[in-house]
């Protein structure tokens, strides 16, 4: 995620709201939630409560700006590494359960995948 992240940073544009946001690298903490099962419950919870207060406090471009780097983070995340194949041969770019996340991330966010 961290190389994700740091790509990210490097083309989020010229929005003051993505700067702030990529001026640091997230932490994250691994005993935030209990089970796998917790995260797909609770990330798009979050996800949509981060989008509802930014349409509150930010304009309408920034926050299709923040919708295009959540999915493109993700999209990066996703792709960061092939399922299956030997050697580096072969294998899918991204795997079926990576595929159903960015789907849901996507449908959260209330975007296509590809923004």
């Amino acid at each position: 995620m961290s190389k994700a992240y740091v790509e990210a940073r490097k083309d989020h544009g010229s929005s003051e709201l993505l700067d702030d946001i990529v001026s640091e690298q997230p932490s994250i903490n691994a005993r935030q939630f209990g089970s796998i099962e917790e995260v797909r419950e609770q990330a798009p919870q979050r996800l949509r409560a981060a989008v509802d207060l930014l349409e509150q406090k930010a304009t309408r471009e920034e926050v299709e700006d923040y919708k295009r780097f959540v999915i493109g983070l993700a999209q990066r995340i996703a792709s960061a590494h092939k399922e299956g194949g030997v050697l580096g041969i072969g294998g899918t770019e991204i795997s079926d359960d990576e595929r159903v996340a960015l789907d849901e991330i996507a449908s959260t966010l209330g975007v296509t995948e590809s923004a």
